[in-house]
């Protein structure tokens, strides 16, 4: 949506104005579409997810993930060479401590294995505040590090959002989804933003069951009608309880 200000003469204000009402009454109708076909996009395929990003982020947008208590760092699941760190948040406890290519070898004196990263074993989640003591391999060198836990709000560049989705396996996008369900979608004109709430049930690869949830997506659009940033709100704890999952203190 361009809301780009007509300057014309004293002769053709009226008509001016009449055609910035109309123009912003179609920006409202294209913040919902996009809105809606950005979820839905994200649903349906890589291709189509890559080509919102693409057509509708703003060069300077980001994305915000969700929050959670922890270290603030980013790791590859897939590299068989074990934790190894890709990414430092910035503002997260991390920043300053770990490094980009740091490899665990063990946290709070347990060691980094398949199976502790799987069963939770290592004490990454926990009290906020709470110091914890790793080791990781910096340079070929064992190095000693203490991270202490905190809230962490992780951020995404229009960069690292189309890098994500690149690295992604177009095959095994949404695999597990089950069904999905795009509810309402809603535009506050004044602070162009638009709300979207939709419903999706997934396939828990681990426990074979199936788990669903109300999710909620704000968008918040520049003055151009491209996306400045947008955010994801869903009922995490719901579906972990359905797939058997506990939170113990």
């Amino acid at each position: 949506m361009d809301i780009k200000k007509i300057i014309v003469g004293l002769s053709v204000v009226l008509i001016s104005l009449s055609i910035f009402a109309d123009h912003h009454r179609g920006g409202m109708k294209s913040m919902a579409a996009v809105a809606e076909s950005w979820v839905k996009a994200q649903y349906t395929s890589k291709e189509k997810t890559l080509a919102m990003v693409k057509n509708h982020m703003a060069e300077d947008g980001v994305s915000f993930s969700g929050r959670f208590v922890g270290f603030g760092f980013n790791w590859d699941p897939e590299n068989e060479e074990g934790m190894i760190v890709t990414r430092v948040i910035p503002g997260s406890p991390s920043e300053g401590v770990l490094e980009v290519g740091d490899k665990f070898v063990s946290v709070k004196g347990v060691k980094v294995t398949d199976d502790n990263i799987n069963t939770g074993k290592l004490s990454f989640s926990g009290l906020p505040g709470e110091p914890v003591d790793a080791v990781v391999m910096r340079n070929n060198k064992r190095v000693k590090v203490s991270v202490t836990r905190g809230i962490v709000n992780p951020t995404w560049s229009k960069e690292q959002v189309l890098e994500n989705i690149e690295s992604a396996d177009a095959e095994e996008w949404a695999s597990n989804l089950v069904d999905y369900q795009i509810g309402d979608v809603v535009v506050d004109r004044g602070k162009n933003i638009a709300y979207v709430w939709h419903w999706s049930k997934s396939k828990d690869e681990v426990s074979g069951k199936e788990a669903e949830s109300h999710n909620f997506t704000r968008m918040r659009f520049n003055e151009n009608g491209m996306v400045q940033g947008y955010w994801t709100l869903s009922e995490e704890e719901l579906v972990l309880r359905q797939t058997g999952w506990t939170i113990t203190r």
